[in-house]
Protein backbone atom coordinates (compact mmCIF):
# COMPACT_ATOMS: atom_id res chain seq x y z
CA UNK A 1 0.00 0.00 0.00
CA UNK A 2 2.43 2.64 0.94
CA UNK A 3 4.86 1.94 -1.72
CA UNK A 4 2.72 2.84 -4.32
CA UNK A 5 3.59 6.74 -5.77
CA UNK A 6 0.24 8.92 -5.22
CA UNK A 7 0.09 9.41 -8.70
CA UNK A 8 1.70 7.92 -11.90
CA UNK A 9 4.08 9.19 -14.09
CA UNK A 10 3.22 11.29 -17.10
CA UNK A 11 0.00 11.21 -15.46
CA UNK A 12 -2.79 12.85 -17.61
CA UNK A 13 -3.97 16.08 -14.80
CA UNK A 14 -0.32 17.33 -15.28
CA UNK A 15 -1.16 18.32 -18.72
CA UNK A 16 -3.21 21.42 -17.37
CA UNK A 17 -2.57 24.48 -16.40
CA UNK A 18 -3.33 23.68 -12.86
CA UNK A 19 -1.66 20.38 -13.01
CA UNK A 20 1.98 21.62 -14.69
CA UNK A 21 1.67 24.41 -11.72
CA UNK A 22 1.12 22.46 -8.91
CA UNK A 23 3.98 19.70 -10.10
CA UNK A 24 6.18 22.70 -10.48
CA UNK A 25 5.51 23.52 -7.03
CA UNK A 26 6.22 20.06 -6.16
CA UNK A 27 9.20 20.00 -7.83
CA UNK A 28 10.86 22.86 -6.31
CA UNK A 29 9.75 21.97 -2.71
CA UNK A 30 11.49 18.57 -2.92
CA UNK A 31 14.64 19.80 -4.52
CA UNK A 32 17.55 21.19 -2.10
CA UNK A 33 19.30 24.51 -2.74
CA UNK A 34 22.14 23.03 -5.23
CA UNK A 35 19.89 21.12 -7.03
CA UNK A 36 17.89 24.08 -8.10
CA UNK A 37 20.81 26.25 -8.73
CA UNK A 38 21.74 22.94 -11.15
CA UNK A 39 18.41 23.31 -12.61
CA UNK A 40 18.28 26.83 -13.03
CA UNK A 41 21.92 26.79 -14.99
CA UNK A 42 20.68 23.76 -17.23
CA UNK A 43 17.86 25.86 -18.14
CA UNK A 44 20.22 28.80 -19.19
CA UNK A 45 22.32 26.69 -21.26
CA UNK A 46 18.95 25.48 -23.06
CA UNK A 47 18.41 28.54 -23.97
CA UNK A 48 21.36 29.53 -25.07
CA UNK A 49 21.51 26.75 -27.14
CA UNK A 50 18.24 27.83 -28.57
CA UNK A 51 19.27 31.36 -29.17
CA UNK A 52 22.49 30.04 -30.93
CA UNK A 53 20.22 28.01 -33.25
CA UNK A 54 17.96 30.75 -34.23
CA UNK A 55 20.88 33.21 -35.07
CA UNK A 56 22.18 30.38 -36.84
CA UNK A 57 19.18 29.81 -39.01
CA UNK A 58 18.96 33.74 -39.57
CA UNK A 59 22.42 33.69 -40.81
CA UNK A 60 22.34 31.07 -42.89
CA UNK A 61 19.00 29.85 -44.07
CA UNK A 62 18.31 25.91 -44.66
CA UNK A 63 18.05 25.13 -48.54
CA UNK A 64 14.37 25.18 -50.00
CA UNK A 65 13.37 21.47 -50.23
CA UNK A 66 13.23 20.44 -54.15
Amino acid sequence: MGDKPDKEPGAWDACTWSGARRDALELGARLSFREKILWLEDGARLALAFKAAREQRRTNPPDPPP
